[in-house]
């Protein structure tokens, strides 16, 4: 190397049999604060390890995927005491019933943990504990749930979303049920696990391989706003055979069924539950994201209600329709990715 490359570059390393070396060149102290313009490697040999630093360009740094923001309600919560609720151990039929449901994916999607160790001719399954979060989320998100799920709420959270109690419960946790202390109050609904069935000419799932590297790591910032993943096309390829770094996932297109059954429902409780499940009334239609990756593209879909004639949803819903949460919910899910 000339001495205008050494020049040029401080940190070279030099091979030597069975080991590297690194010159004891430096470059020049950084100010205090400053960003590296060099990442530092370790390579491990028989012989020992030893440290490099190469152009941070080539190594960039790993960051948290981009999602947009959901606002947080300031209306005041729909809250009553458990004590008001007419209980578990009773079902009242007009206010109780059982959804028959469809989930179809629009991109790839992928539950991570329940995909990973299948093969392709194993039929896969979407918890119903991922479904259930799915909906929960939503609806909290629409201005109908406290922040006691959320671990690092900011300090701009308002105070109307303080965490329920047992005798201050908003319509989120008596419908999803949350525990306080001693206390704990049971579900009002309870999701099935999503199958695939089968149909006249075959399954009604596809699988594809797409080609995913963890990106980003570390803990999640605080936040005044909920996140949300929008939809987009998908930024990954996608194989149909499996191949190096690439996930498993149930290719756009395929179907999926499940359960809702829901009990003693009120009026405004049932209207949040269908449009939370559906995303859809009246000239709204949105979808969901579910799963791993969304970030990237995959998990947008849609969910649709197959009973023959299943409740409608009522004009309780409209307040939540006009809040500022939904408003934002509306930019990020269009039905088509």
């Amino acid at each position: 190397m000339s001495a205008s490359a050494k020049a040029t570059a401080p940190f070279v390393m030099a091979a030597s049999p069975g080991r590297w070396t690194i010159p004891s060149r430096r470059s020049s102290r950084r100010p205090e604060g400053s960003r590296s313009a060099f990442a530092t490697i370790v390579f491990r040999t028989a012989a020992g390890s030893c440290t490099a630093a190469v152009p941070s360009s080539r190594y960039p740094p790993r960051r948290r995927p981009m999602s947009e923001t959901v606002h947080y309600s300031t209306r005041p919560l729909s809250r009553r005491p458990c004590a008001a609720e007419p209980g578990h151990d009773r079902r009242d039929r007009a206010s109780s019933g059982i959804l028959a449901c469809e989930l179809e994916a629009l991109t790839p999607l992928c539950i991570h943990s329940a995909f990973r160790a299948l093969a392709d001719d194993q039929p896969p399954v979407i918890p119903g504990s991922s479904l259930r979060g799915m909906v929960r989320n939503m609806m909290e998100m629409l201005g109908a749930g406290c922040l006691r799920l959320v671990d690092r709420a900011g300090p701009g959270a308002p105070p109307e979303l303080a965490p329920c109690s047992q005798s201050s419960a908003c319509i989120a946790c008596r419908v999803f049920g949350f525990t306080e202390g001693d206390f704990s109050w049971a579900s009002k609904v309870l999701f099935s696990d999503a199958r695939p069935f089968r149909e006249r000419d075959g399954w009604s799932l596809t699988w594809t391989h797409c080609v995913l590297a963890r990106r980003y790591s570390g803990p999640a910032a605080q936040s005044s706003a909920w996140n949300l993943f929008p939809t987009g096309a998908v930024s990954v390829p996608c194989l149909p055979r499996a191949g190096r770094n690439t996930t498993r996932c149930a290719a756009a297109g395929s179907r999926f069924r499940f359960r809702v059954e829901y009990l003693n429902l009120d009026a405004e409780e049932l209207s949040l539950l269908l449009f939370s499940l559906t995303l859809s009334h009246g000239a709204y239609d949105l979808c969901h994201k579910l799963g791993y990756a969304k970030a990237l593209g995959l998990g947008a879909c849609k969910v649709r209600i197959l009973n023959p004639n299943p409740p409608a949803i009522g004009p309780e819903i409209n307040p939540y329709l006009g809040d500022a949460g939904f408003l934002d919910i509306l930019r990020h899910r269009k039905k088509q990715p």
